[in-house]
């Protein structure tokens, strides 16, 4: 399966996530909508004055958990899989898979670096 995802906006000054449904909503810097809301399901969509970067990534899932990342100024794919305790929950054996980083493992990376 391959996915293209190119929604992903950040913004110079507030937040956005589109598409969402709903009326759309001016955020402000007390607003309790903000970026953490919209990436959780929030049905109002944040509008904003001037996007700056908007992230184009493509994922290919080969087989199983297997997953390659094609990211910018990356020069190769970045891939994800699982390891240890993630390999016990999803139910599949050791050795099964190549053992990789998981996307919660990138996500936990980019937050505390």
């Amino acid at each position: 399966m391959d996915w293209c995802l190119e929604g992903v906006q950040i913004p110079s000054a507030s937040c956005s996530i589109n598409p969402c449904t709903g009326p759309p909503h001016k955020a402000s810097a007390g607003d309790k909508l903000g970026f953490g809301a919209a990436l959780l399901g929030s049905r109002r969509s944040v509008l904003v004055e001037e996007i700056t970067y908007v992230s184009k990534v493509r994922i290919v899932r080969e087989r199983g958990p297997i997953r390659q990342a094609t990211l910018p100024a990356e020069p190769s794919p970045v891939i994800f899989g699982t390891h240890d305790e993630v390999r016990e929950h999803y139910g599949t054996a050791a050795g099964q898979y190549p053992d990789h980083a998981t996307t919660l493992d990138y996500v936990v990376a980019a937050a505390a670096g």
